[in-house]
């Protein structure tokens, strides 16, 4: 006998993550990769806010590594707890 799932959609309000502010609001961060150093910084855009940092959107923004100072890919994480949830690959 077979068995039919069904799973239904749940509605979802989208949200936009443009803004460092916005990012904040929804409690993600932002890692960055430098290739060269083979290192991973993270940016806390609520830390980035109080330091009286601009409210970019990060997406334009060049991040630079802290160490040799390359461009680092920049990839969204959500916050737990305060604290980057690193996602397996």
């Amino acid at each position: 006998m077979k068995m039919k799932l069904f799973y239904p959609m749940v509605e979802r309000e989208s949200i936009i993550v443009n803004k460092m502010s916005e990012l904040a609001e929804h409690e993600f961060g932002i890692a960055l990769y430098c290739e060269t150093c083979d290192r991973l910084e993270e940016v806390d855009p609520n830390d980035w806010l109080q330091q009286g940092l601009p409210d970019i959107s990060y997406s334009e923004m060049g991040f630079k590594c802290g160490e040799c100072g390359e461009k680092g890919q920049k990839q969204i994480y959500p916050l737990v707890d305060g604290e980057m949830e690193m996602m397996a690959h």
